[in-house]
């Protein structure tokens, strides 16, 4: 796969291509045209993965591996048998295939703790980004326990594992996007599937998975609502609950459901605007049927991307309602990792960092506190 930069009317146009049957083939600009304006090295990143999902074979993927191939299709069933998204599969098979060339020259793993100390420099020549870096490392370290686990392994010694500093952008927030311009937004669309999107992806902080999968029947509502601890902590914070919501039921692009994980945890969160509660309940009250967006997600992403609040996307809208109960509400850190539903607070304080803000050079003007 190779990418090329053409011209466009704001940003340069990303495009993206392969090779089939020795014929150029370029991959939609539908699914692309987020990387305009993105670094070489996040480019890179994201062929690299749409190349493992999609089975688009590459030098990596076809690598022989030797007597170790046999471990690795055992492993990679192993993860089938425990239900994990086939993408998820193919991006382990890439990681595991472009990591485990390093320790072809021992192929008996349980000398490869001895050999980790070279793997981080063994990565970093072969010129991939921080965040696959990482990702092969985590990628390795799980087969690796499952080798220990199948007793492949006769030892319990540990890995040399060193992540890289990531690489990608401070800030993945543009700009603040406050309550009030989210319900003037979803107030003037005629669309009910644009209004839920926005409403229920700001005002419950959802995930895009999870938004596809909101269910009538995981609503609960006034003073039902009004009893469980996610509806109290907002209530405390000064923004009184009257709607949750149980995260429990996702949808991915394709249709195709799945459930919270414990990375990406579930659970039940307030909606922190009453406003917003009552025109979401009215939205969810006229759906056909229990799923309020029916239908396969897909072709609702891109008319979001196409339709949706301006420089916002539907992660965006997750991200900016986090930044905004952290800096401009009462809502404890603890509270706000608990609405998150994340696992670590670290990954909470992510969601403080300030969007980038221009600071003009006035080299030679006189302060004015009145101005």
């Amino acid at each position: 796969m190779f990418f090329q930069r053409k011209p466009g009317k704001h940003l340069p146009r990303v495009c993206v291509y392969y090779f089939k049957d020795n014929r150029q083939v370029a991959i939609p600009r539908s699914k692309t045209k987020h990387l305009d304006g993105k670094p070489d090295h996040e480019i890179e990143d994201w062929m690299r993965f749409y190349a493992a999902i999609n089975r688009i074979p590459t030098k990596n993927a076809l690598a022989d591996l030797g007597e170790l191939e046999g471990l690795v299709g055992q492993f990679l069933t192993h993860l089938k048998h425990r239900g994990l998204n086939p993408g998820t599969i193919r991006i382990y098979q890439t990681c595991l295939r472009m990591g485990l060339l390093h320790f072809l020259k021992d192929p008996d793993p349980n000398n490869w703790y001895l050999l980790t100390g070279g793997f981080s420099e063994y990565l970093r020549k072969l010129g991939i980004s921080a965040e696959q870096h990482n990702r092969t490392n985590q990628s390795f370290g799980v087969f690796y326990r499952w080798l220990q686990l199948q007793g492949k392994i006769a030892h319990r010694h540990g890995l040399l594992l060193d992540n890289r500093p990531s690489e990608r952008s401070k800030t993945p927030l543009e700009r603040v996007l406050a309550p009030d311009e989210v319900l003037a937004w979803a107030t003037a669309q005629t669309a009910s599937e644009l209004r839920f999107m926005a409403l229920a992806g700001y005002f419950l902080s959802l995930r895009t998975g999870e938004l596809f999968g909101c269910r009538k029947s995981d609503f609960r509502a006034g003073s039902t609502a009004r009893g469980f601890e996610a509806a109290k902590v907002l209530t405390k914070a000064g923004m009184p609950c009257n709607l949750v919501y149980n995260v429990r039921s996702c949808r991915r692009a394709n249709g195709s459901n799945y459930t919270p994980t414990e990375l990406k945890r579930g659970g039940i969160v307030g909606c922190f605007d009453q406003r917003a509660a009552r025109e979401i309940v009215k939205l969810a009250n006229v759906a056909a049927g229990d799923l309020v967006l029916p239908g396969k997600p897909e072709p609702l992403m891109k008319r979001w991307g196409k339709s949706g609040i301006v420089g916002i996307s539907l992660k965006d809208l997750r991200r900016a309602s986090l930044y905004w109960l952290g800096h401009y509400t009462e809502i404890t850190l603890v509270g706000l990792q608990n609405h998150a539903r994340h696992t670590d607070p670290k990954t909470t304080a992510l969601y403080y960092r300030r969007p980038e803000e221009e600071f003009d050079n006035t080299e030679g003007m006189l302060l004015d506190l009145d101005a």
